[in-house]
């Protein structure tokens, strides 16, 4: 089950065919004021973010991502996919797709999430959209509880959306719906931490 649980991301994230592979590097560990021991993560000159100590890096999840860390035993992950911003918005243009009259972020936001609600076997909880302040401007997070097929249990997911000055980011994090309060507060510090470089 651990294994279907990690792999999950390949049935979900669909718009991901813009994404440049790119290298983990651990530059320093910190603290964060929320608590326990963080380490400083930077992708390729790109991005950083702080990832708790328990978080291993992991190159299983997503073959998309730039960024993939996992805890097997703690059943918790985090991915990163990020895009072209001028790619996504002129595919979905040509595709019919973008809505004229909303930012780039909220139509990849609207985009992500269709994508999530329509590869889970059913939603069960989706909380209204919130925000969050980072160290690159406002995120869009939505906090989602769900099953998919061949995993035992309800997952609970916080999907974190950025944008950047040419990128837009996802940052999706997941584990079983029933320990998610045990997490969340770590979760939300991923997202806080995220600075465009």
């Amino acid at each position: 089950m651990k294994k279907t649980l990690a792999a999950i991301l390949f049935a979900l994230i669909l718009f991901t065919g813009f994404h440049h592979p790119a290298t983990n590097a651990i530059v320093a560990n910190r603290f964060l004021p929320q608590g326990g021991p963080k380490m400083k993560v930077t992708i390729n000159k790109q991005y950083s973010m702080m990832i708790p100590e328990y978080l291993s890096r992991d190159t299983t999840l997503n073959d998309e991502a730039s960024l993939q860390y996992s805890n097997y035993t703690k059943e918790m992950y985090i991915v990163v996919i990020d895009e072209s911003k001028k790619d996504f918005k002129d595919v979905f243009l040509a595709l019919g797709d973008y809505d004229t009259t909303k930012t780039v972020l909220q139509n990849y936001t609207r985009a992500q999430m269709e994508s999530i609600r329509a590869n889970m076997q059913a939603i069960t909880k989706e909380s209204p959209l919130r925000y969050l302040r980072t160290g690159s401007g406002k995120a869009h997070v939505h906090d989602v509880t769900g099953t998919q097929e061949g995993v035992d249990g309800e997952l609970g997911f916080t999907i974190g959306f950025v944008e950047g000055k040419e990128t837009l980011y996802m940052i999706m994090m997941w584990t079983f719906q029933k320990d998610k309060p045990l997490y969340q507060e770590d979760m939300d510090a991923m997202i806080t931490s995220f600075r465009e470089l």
